[in-house]
């Protein structure tokens, strides 16, 4: 496995939305792959990673959300990740500008709950919010995202251009063939639906929000998919300032059926 470089304990505050943008195509998109499970073992929960995927052929796209991430701007290319909506960064250089965030005390707190009918598969999200500042035209976020993503079509092998080690090792990818077949490929933190939109749900929070005052939200009306694995599912939250940051997030499981964060 590829180690990750030593970076001084900070004290995480609050969760911090990772948007990785990748693709079955992009045979330097396993960096990213590597990277985004790497840090996720390592911080839990509170290293939200989403793997936005993006090409014609690659079969776990959402094309609203490839959409906004390519046009994030001085977005110039795969893989690269967005951290908070702050930073752009190479899938190697996330940690710092994590560290940085999750640093910053949280001027909104963020609890959720998300269930779901077993027999009609629809997706409830609950959500709500105290603010300590006033702001104007903020917005609630929510996205679907899956673990343990597999499939047998030729859109799921996966381009390397680590196989053969010339390029170093990289988590394993270098003992691998270019492309990797699709039997071989497990995909997590995939982005499967995008609720509102790529800056998050207009007019889910009334404006102004005035400080300490409490906005909730509900969302209903998803089916969630029969071909998507609730076990390895999760709800991903967030709220959104005006200039479309992240103040705070978290990522909530499925398989729990109900869950709350703080």
């Amino acid at each position: 496995m590829l180690s990750l470089g030593l970076i001084s304990a900070q004290q995480i505050l609050h969760p911090v939305v990772v948007e990785e943008a990748t693709g079955t195509w992009c045979g330097f998109c396993v960096r990213g792959a590597v990277y985004m499970d790497q840090l996720t073992e390592k911080y839990g929960d509170d290293f939200v990673g989403i793997a936005v995927h993006n090409g014609t052929n690659d079969p776990m796209v959402v094309p609203t959300y490839d959409q906004g991430t390519t046009n994030f701007p001085n977005f110039s290319g795969f893989p690269s990740a967005i951290v908070a909506r702050k930073h752009l960064v190479s899938p190697e250089d996330i940690e710092t500008p994590f560290l940085q965030e999750a640093a910053i005390a949280p001027t909104v707190d963020l609890t959720a709950t998300a269930t779901y009918d077993k027999v009609t598969r629809e997706l409830v999200v609950n959500l709500s919010s105290t603010t300590t500042k006033n702001y104007v035209a903020p917005k609630f976020f929510i996205a679907l995202i899956e673990d343990g993503v597999t499939g047998t079509s030729a859109g799921y092998n996966q381009s390397n251009y680590y196989s053969g080690g010339s390029l170093g090792p990289m988590g394993g990818f270098e003992n691998l063939p270019n492309p990797v077949p699709a039997n071989q490929m497990v995909y997590n933190h995939v982005a499967r639906a995008l609720f509102g939109g790529f800056n998050g749900l207009s007019g889910s929070i009334k404006s102004p929000w005035l400080a300490n005052k409490t906005a909730t939200y509900e969302y209903s009306g998803y089916i969630i998919p029969e071909e998507f694995n609730i076990a390895k599912c999760h709800v991903v939250v967030g709220v959104m300032s005006n200039e479309n940051k992240f103040l705070n997030a978290a990522k909530i499981s499925l398989e729990e059926a109900t869950a709350s964060v703080t």
